[in-house]
């Protein structure tokens, strides 16, 4: 049965679910510029947001289910949380700067993606099926939903354990179809600019973009 108060949770957790998402420019922003720059599909840059959005909210849901479980302190969790949204942004930070030297790098000495002098996983065509994606998809495992746990989870607690699985669900399910909502508009959008041999500077672009992110997050609390 579901009571008043986990209506009101369930309702606070989609609305929370959109705002959450649509407030933080890197649940999207790096997707879009990432599809346009190394010319994903609709499908791919669907399944990428997908993955990186289920290992976004999953690895919250985990920690908070444990600290339920054994009955950690709030404020614990919160700081746990916070410390993996440093790493995040710390990441973003890293993985852009990598990008953005090897972009560079390439352009200034004028190799090409499938010359035989990169190494095989640096190649155009590894990065973009597999490098690229695992990368966003690391980082957004350490990014925390640092309103989940603390909003939603402990006082689903409060009622029972369905009652923490549906708000968990709900939230989940909001925030991935916010960052599709927007991810995919976007992305279908830019494919309609013409960005002439945008290939050649997509390891600069998406090295910009996640610094960008990264020092948003660490620097500006966003």
């Amino acid at each position: 049965m579901i009571t008043p108060e986990l209506q009101i949770l369930l309702s606070t957790a989609i609305s929370i679910g959109v705002i959450h998402t649509l407030t933080g420019p890197d649940h999207y922003v790096p997707f879009v510029v990432m599809a346009k720059s190394k010319g994903w599909t609709l499908k791919k840059t669907s399944s990428v947001t997908l993955m990186c959005g289920l290992g976004h909210v999953s690895s919250s849901i985990i920690i908070g289910i444990i600290g339920i479980i054994f009955g950690v302190g709030l404020s614990k969790i919160e700081f746990l949380e916070s410390q993996r949204g440093d790493i995040a942004g710390w990441l973003f930070i890293i993985i852009g700067a990598l990008y953005l030297i090897f972009g560079i790098t390439k352009r200034i000495t004028h190799q090409k993606p499938h010359t035989h002098k990169l190494p095989k996983f640096l190649t155009r065509k590894n990065s973009d099926r597999k490098i690229s994606p695992w990368s966003l998809f690391l980082i957004f495992v350490f990014g925390p939903c640092e309103v989940l746990v603390p909003m939603l989870m402990y006082p689903a607690a409060h009622e029972n354990s369905t009652a923490i699985l549906l708000v968990s669900v709900t939230f989940s399910i909001a925030t991935l179809l916010t960052m599709l909502a927007v991810v995919l508009p976007l992305s279908f959008l830019t494919v309609k600019i013409p960005f002439k041999n945008i290939h050649k500077y997509s390891n600069v672009l998406v090295g910009i973009t996640l610094l960008t992110c990264g020092i948003s997050i660490i620097f500006l609390g966003l």
